[in-house]
């Protein structure tokens, strides 16, 4: 034991020295801090607790009365929404009609009502209309279906039961996040009713809407319990009970003749603050605040108690060591330092030999020679930004600033009123041979700038190269003013001849130059555009490597005695028919060779956009769907080849395969084959009397299945095909004919009437309008 003390007796020495009253004066400073921190903060934890229960009881009937009345506002507007639809005039014309089961456009109006008042209101899923006699039903989501394919058709006949308006919980729709709103039709009924308009709201945003008025603890459980106390809606907690909790307390606020209050309560689930508020349609607002969860909240309260202690402790004992190890003045010490670092010496300047001025003028004399080195710099990032320079130029950027043109030219040397001449270099088939990866782009471009910038240097021309787009290097050739356009002109094309011969010999790189005309240096643009324009020639002159805008050919004229070569579209279409490929590149090969005689970019690349729509239509007529991303891609990739090669090797490596492959794929497709059978019979019935379930039963299907397979496969109902495909029909012969309306209407299958709604709907304008319109 007496060990013992003599040890803690040298520790407390060494913390505590005798003759350092300045750190025994630190600790009593602690000790005085520290027992005052634990009595206020016991006595504050002791109120803080009774004063946080009172806050949450009026923060939680706060919040909970903005939730009442925002949740009434919301499921009155729902319930005003569904009076207002019952009363419409579509609604009562379907309960009195009764062929309104084959009245399909009155149906599609119907329809597009309720899909205007959805659109009104987020929460809403889905309207249904459900006519008991004929087993009709209607909704945004899925059409006109029979009540036996009806998706919740058990709901339909619980919402019957009730007979009454309400909100339910239906067992199917709220398997699918759905609270329904059920009113049975007529409004004013007797007996059993008509029908039923159900209002399916979606639950997800109803919870969010209840989880917004939550105070600022997780565990908080709200509840929405209709008349009765049954559950309506419920948000709990991150440690609540997902089912509504029982107590006696609970089971009066629901029932009892109070109408809101607040009290804690006691469960099988422990303590709990409970707040409830009633409305006078007997709905009841109910949140659960586990008391657990509120005294969580003064846990701050007890860390914070610890945490000032510990730190008072700690600070002592940090003082302590900081004023023990501490011998000279900080700032000195750390400008002895730097001068250490300044001088690279390894030992620093004793302590009282150190001049903070000397100090001072040798960091001036280090930022003078840093500002020497960043000038220096700048000087070797000349060239970068002369290249930044003409790449500007090249795009036009100056186009509107001669000032600034002026002195950008001055800076860099150049004679702003001199001439020049765009040169564009452009590398083929790099990729498509695999010697280098598509990322890999800006390593040719350096490579290519590297020879333009040497030849450049080692010939008797002046100027300078910039990068042009992503695939293309540009070089700008500079000529003084009054220089001959014969001199120009064989100047530039020997530059080009050398570009085009260096890469092929040095790099093994396959390329072309483009040439524009001469123009003073503001136009540039110009002549960039033109050297760019003057590649596109490749496309029927494969053999010239240097190629010249000023060549006798306009991109916008071609050959007046040049013939699409339809016969050879038609045999390449049938080789790829019979799956041969030879046959098919044979067929593609007499094609290109027949298109270069026009001599027309124009005129070429349309003949390739020809060929592809008919190799595309081709597939179609057979009963191929290929959706309209897939032909945008094929006209996308089309454009990308600039030779006649390019366009050959895409052809017969991309198209090729994928057509036959494709046409391989639709052969034993029959539901497509089944709808092309169907159209067929629609465009050949004269009368236009033909309905879903003639078409269904003469294919031997049910109606349902073929409203799924239109659905499907083809975006759009029977319905709507029958009404685009009548209103197409009528519009033909509103311009062909001389027919009058009535007797248009009689030949598609329609009353006059009918026929003026479909145009409205369709072309928004009646078919008088349309005929004077396009007449």
């Amino acid at each position: 034991m007496s060990e013992f003390t003599q040890s803690v007796k040298r520790n407390a020495r060494r913390i505590l020295p005798a003759d350092t009253y300045f750190n025994r004066l630190i600790w009593l400073g602690c000790l005085s801090v520290l027992v005052p921190v634990l009595l206020i903060g016991s006595a504050y934890y002791y109120i803080s607790t009774n004063r946080l229960t009172t806050q949450f009881q009026a923060d939680s009937e706060e919040s909970l009365l903005l939730l009442k009345d925002r949740m009434e506002q919301t499921l009155g507007s729902i319930e005003n929404m569904s009076l207002q639809l019952s009363m419409e005039p579509l609604i009562r014309q379907a309960l009195a009609d009764p062929a309104y089961n084959e009245d399909y456009l009155a149906q599609m109006e119907l329809l597009d009502l309720f899909q205007a008042r959805r659109g009104t209101e987020a929460l809403i899923g889905d309207i249904v209309f459900y006519r008991t006699e004929s087993g009709t039903t209607l909704s945004n989501t899925y059409g006109h279906v029979a009540e036996s394919d009806f998706r919740y058709r058990k709901d339909l006949g619980e919402a019957l039961k009730r007979g009454e308006s309400g909100w339910l919980r239906l067992e199917e729709s709220a398997g699918e996040g759905y609270l329904s709103y059920v009113r049975p039709l007529p409004v004013m009924h007797r007996g059993e009713p008509e029908g039923l308009l159900v209002m399916q709201v979606d639950e997800t945003g109803l919870d969010r809407m209840l989880k917004s008025y939550r105070t600022s603890l997780e565990d908080q459980a709200l509840f929405v319990l209709a008349p009765g106390g049954t559950p309506l809606l419920q948000a709990s907690g991150a440690g609540a009970n997902a089912v509504l909790p029982e107590s006696a307390d609970l089971r009066s606020a629901s029932t009892g003749e109070e109408t809101s209050g607040s009290r804690l309560v006691r469960s099988e689930q422990g303590g709990a603050l409970l707040a409830f508020q009633r409305t006078s349609f007997g709905r009841t607002y109910v949140s659960w605040l586990p008391e657990s969860s509120m005294m969580q909240q003064l846990s701050w309260i007890r860390g914070l108690i610890v945490f000032t202690a510990s730190a008072c402790l700690l600070f002592g004992l940090i003082l302590s060591v900081v004023a023990s190890k501490l011998a000279y003045n900080p700032v000195q010490r750390l400008l002895q330092h730097g001068a250490r670092l300044r001088s690279g010496q390894s030992s620093g300047v004793s302590e009282r030999g150190g001049n903070e001025i000397e100090y001072i003028r040798s960091c001036m004399d280090y930022l003078n020679e840093q500002a020497g080195s960043l000038d220096r710099y700048v000087r070797s990032m000349q060239p970068d930004l002369r290249d930044r320079f003409f790449q500007k130029l090249l795009r036009g950027d100056y186009a509107g600033d001669p000032g600034e043109l002026a002195r950008q030219c001055a800076r860099y040397g150049i004679d702003p009123a001199g001439e020049a001449a765009v040169v564009v270099v452009k590398v083929e088939d790099l990729l498509r041979e695999k010697r280098f990866l598509p990322q890999e782009g800006a390593v040719i471009r350096f490579a290519v700038r590297n020879v333009m910038n040497e030849l450049l240097q080692n010939g008797d021309l002046s100027g300078w190269t910039a990068e042009d787009g992503e695939q293309e290097s540009a070089a700008v050739l500079c000529f003084p003013p009054g220089t001959p356009a014969k001199t120009i002109r064989e100047s530039a094309g020997r530059y080009g001849e050398r570009i085009v011969e260096a890469l092929a010999r040095y790099l093994s790189f396959s390329a072309a130059a483009g040439i524009g005309r001469r123009v003073p240096l503001p136009r540039l643009p110009e002549s960039a555009s033109e050297a760019r324009t003057a590649l596109k020639y490749r496309l029927f002159r494969d053999s010239d490597r240097v190629l010249w805008y000023e060549e006798p050919i306009r991109l916008d004229a071609g050959s007046p005695l040049f013939a699409y070569p339809k016969e050879a579209e038609r045999g390449l279409i049938e080789a790829l028919g019979e799956n041969d490929a030879a046959g098919a590149e044979a067929a593609l090969q007499e094609f290109t060779d027949r298109v270069r005689t026009a001599g027309s970019y124009n005129v070429i690349s349309q003949c390739y956009h020809v060929l592809l729509s008919a190799l595309i239509q081709a597939l179609e007529a057979n009963g191929a769907v290929l959706g309209k991303v897939f032909g945008e891609n094929l006209f996308e990739q089309l454009k990308e080849n600039q030779t006649s090669r390019d366009m050959h090797a895409w052809f017969a490596g991309v198209v090729f395969p994928a057509w036959i492959r494709i046409r391989g794929e639709n052969a034993g497709n029959s539901s497509r084959q089944l709808l092309r059978r169907v159209c067929a019979r629609i465009e050949s019935d004269e009368d236009g009397s033909l309905t879903l379930a003639e078409c269904a039963a003469n294919e031997g299907v049910s109606a349902s299945a073929l409203s799924r397979l239109f659905k499907k496969e083809m975006g759009i109902s029977f319905v709507e095909y029958m009404i685009e495909f009548k209103v197409n029909k009528a519009k033909r012969l509103l311009k062909e004919t001389d027919c009058s309306v009535t007797d248009i209407a009689g030949m598609v299958g329609y009353s006059e009437r009918n026929l003026n709604r479909a145009f409205r709907r369709c072309l928004d304008m009646s078919p008088g309008q349309y005929r004077t319109l396009n007449r």
